[in-house]
Order: C-alpha cells, then sequence, then structure tokens
C-alpha cells in the first residue's frame, strides 16, 4: 500500500479488528488478498475511516467464511465452528457503514462482496 493515507487507514482498522474481536491480521487467511481489496477500494472511492473500518471488517468475515467453507469442501470438517461466533463482526461492519458519510458509495461498491457473504451465510443457516 503505497499511499500513506490508505496505510494509516488500514492500521486503523486492523488495530480496532483486533481490539474488538481479538483476531489479529497474522490469523486472517487470505490477508494479502484482503490488503488489495482493502487499498483498491479506499483508493478509487476516497473511503472515510468509517467507511475504510467497515470494509476491512466486511473482508476480514468474508475471509474468515470462505476459509471455513475451503476446508468443509476438503472434508476437513471444523466442529467447533458456529456462524454465530462471528457474526458480531459483519453487524458491526454494517453498523459502522451506516455511521459513514459514504455509506452509499462503500455499499454500492463492494455490492459483490455482500451478494457472496450473504450467499455463504445462507449456506450455514
Amino acid at each position: 500500500m503505497p499511499d500513506k493515507e490508505i496505510q494509516r487507514k488500514w492500521q486503523r482498522a486492523e488495530q480496532k479488528l483486533c481490539i474488538d474481536f481479538g483476531i489479529p491480521s497474522e490469523r486472517l487467511h487470505l490477508i494479502d488478498t484482503i490488503k488489495t481489496l482493502f487499498a483498491k477500494y479506499v483508493e478509487e472511492n476516497n473511503l472515510s475511516d468509517n467507511a475504510s473500518i467497515a470494509l476491512y471488517y466486511r473482508l476480514s468475515f468474508f475471509s474468515i467464511l470462505m476459509t471455513v467453507r475451503t476446508l468443509n469442501t476438503m472434508d476437513m470438517q471444523l466442529p467447533e465452528f458456529r456462524l454465530n461466533d462471528i457474526m458480531p463482526i459483519y453487524t458491526d461492519s454494517k453498523r459502522i457503514s451506516a455511521e459513514a458519510e459514504d455509506c452509499v458509495i462503500l455499499e454500492k461498491c463492494i455490492a459483490n462482496i455482500n451478494d457472496a457473504i450473504d450467499a455463504l451465510i445462507k449456506d450455514y443457516q
């Protein structure tokens, strides 16, 4: 992430997820993909701090769901996994997004990610 403002927003979002949910970025699979998407959306849409945090939470939640789904398809079931355990990340992402002045911009630019998340959540219910 070359831009210092994007890097600052990344670090702030990363720290907030760790503080709020005890999930450091090192524990997230697909972290390079999350970084790439985060930088792309923040830069292209000039996202505010709140929208950037909401985006980071959403991408992290999506990463967790995709990891669990991948393991399940490889017959590596995670019996201890409960969707309800991670839903607060998604709920907080939606709340923080709603509080951002650029909420509509964020939600529009990540509509495909939201659709994929909704489909994965439906699969777990």
